[in-house]
Parts: C-alpha cells; sequence; structure tokens
C-alpha cells in the first residue's frame, strides 16, 4: 500500500517538477525599470548623454554589487558599438576592478557569471583572443555547473555558435538548445533575453547556411533593438548571401 502511494506521488510530482526546467537567477534585477530604461537606450544606441543620465540614475537605485558588475558590460559593448573602444575599455576595466572587490556573500554562479561577461565584453571590445579563450571555457564551467540556469544556456548556445567545428561548436546544438528554452521559458523571458535568443538564432542558421530562416530571426530581434554593430554588420552579411541563393534558384 505504501509503495503504491509513493509511486502515484511520484506520478504526481514528476510532471510538475518539469514544468519548468530552466529558471533566471537575476530576473528580479532585469526586471528593475531603471535597468529596463538603461540597456533600451544601450541597445538602441541613442546618443551618449542621455545613456549616461540613466546610467546615473541606475547606479542610484540600490543596486547590488553583481548588478553594478553586470551593467558595466552593457556599458563596455554600448561604446564599441559608438565606436569608442577606449571608454569601452574603461569600462572593461572597471568590472576587473569590480569582480576583484566582491564581498563573499556572493555566490559562485554569481561570481561565474560576472567573469563571463567580463571576457566576453573584453572581447566584443578588443578582439582579444586571449579574452576569448577565456570566455568559452567560463561559458562551458557556467552551463556545465549550472546547465538550468538562463544565463548558462544562452552564454552555451552562443559559445557553440561562435566556436569553430573543429573545436566543438555546433550550430545545430546551439538551435536545439534554444528550442528546449523557449519551449520551457519562452513566455517569460524578458525583452532583452528575448532579443539575444532571437539574435542567436539569426546566427546559427546563417551558419548552417538557411539564410531565410536567418533573416526571420534577424527581422524579429531588430523590431526589438537595432542599435549593436555586430548585429547590423552580420546581418548585412546574411542578405548578400539571402540574395544570392535566391538568385541560384532562379537560375
Amino acid at each position: 500500500m505504501l509503495k503504491r502511494a509513493i509511486v502515484l506521488l511520484l506520478i504526481l510530482i514528476l510532471p510538475a517538477l518539469s514544468l519548468f526546467a530552466y529558471h533566471d537567477s537575476f530576473n528580479s534585477s532585469s526586471s528593475r525599470p531603471e535597468y529596463i530604461d538603461l540597456v533600451g537606450r544601450i541597445k538602441r544606441g541613442e546618443e551618449e548623454q542621455i545613456v549616461l543620465s540613466s546610467y546615473d540614475r541606475y547606479l542610484s537605485s540600490g543596486i547590488s554589487e553583481v548588478e553594478r558588475c553586470r551593467i558595466e558590460y552593457h556599458m563596455a559593448r554600448y561604446y564599441k558599438d559608438q565606436g569608442d573602444k577606449k571608454k569601452g575599455m574603461e569600462h572593461v576595466s572597471l568590472m576587473k576592478e569590480l569582480i576583484s572587490s566582491l564581498p563573499s556573500s556572493v555566490s559562485s554562479f554569481e561570481r561565474d557569471v560576472c567573469l563571463t561577461e567580463e571576457t566576453s565584453a573584453e572581447y566584443y571590445v578588443s578582439r582579444s583572443m586571449s579574452a576569448g579563450l577565456k570566455n568559452s571555457d567560463y561559458a562551458k564551467k557556467l552551463f556545465k555547473d549550472y546547465p538550468d540556469e538562463l544565463f548558462s544556456v544562452m552564454n552555451e548556445a552562443w559559445r557553440l555558435i561562435y566556436t569553430p567545428a573543429i573545436a566543438g561548436g555546433s550550430p545545430r546544438k546551439a538551435i536545439r538548445l534554444l528550442d528546449g528554452l523557449m519551449k520551457d521559458y519562452g513566455n517569460r523571458l524578458v525583452l532583452l533575453d528575448r532579443y539575444s535568443i532571437y539574435c542567436a538564432y539569426a546566427l546559427a542558421c546563417n551558419r548552417r547556411d538557411d539564410f531565410e530562416e536567418a533573416e526571420r530571426y534577424f527581422s524579429l530581434a531588430f523590431e526589438l533593438f537595432d542599435g549593436e554593430s555586430d548585429m547590423i554588420d552580420e546581418r548585412k552579411a546574411n542578405s548578400r548571401e539571402l540574395k544570392k541563393s535566391r538568385e541560384r534558384d532562379d537560375d
């Protein structure tokens, strides 16, 4: 009787546990109005003084050390997109300082996220191969240690897209990860994460020569934000390949 009751309990519990395979430890900070305002302005590539005014408001809104570190990631990318690598690297340097002084109360997951974003920002701004390799290692470690975290899954997808096949990259595997994420968590994504996932889909499809599908995802992403220079360049390159593909089909 007891055995039957346990089996019945498991039947009831397990589907509920699998309803949401992923969770986002940063959901509350990503939902702050000051954060949403600032990141939106950054991603739209708005004027520097407008971005800095929003940046100051966010810094004075009572954020944590981790939140401060993470916003510098976006500021570094903003300045690179604006063509000012010097200021971009200043924000990367600030991230390094913040990470070195993170309090012991910060979890290992949060610390690893900061390290992942710092190396990502450094690579984005400087194209340092050393930073890129470190970032790949951090992304793999995060996904291994925290496979149910939204941040970990998204970063692993990006790693699989950008890493050459000979080094373990696989756009097909990236798409599989993104499909699972969207199925499980899609209706709860904040705007910035939705944009990032659309961009990841676009690049993964492009790398698989599916230029039509890539353009569809670029279109979805650019409906949200359209100010990132790398994504603008990627879309232009995809458009050229799509045009060639259509011309071949017409022959």
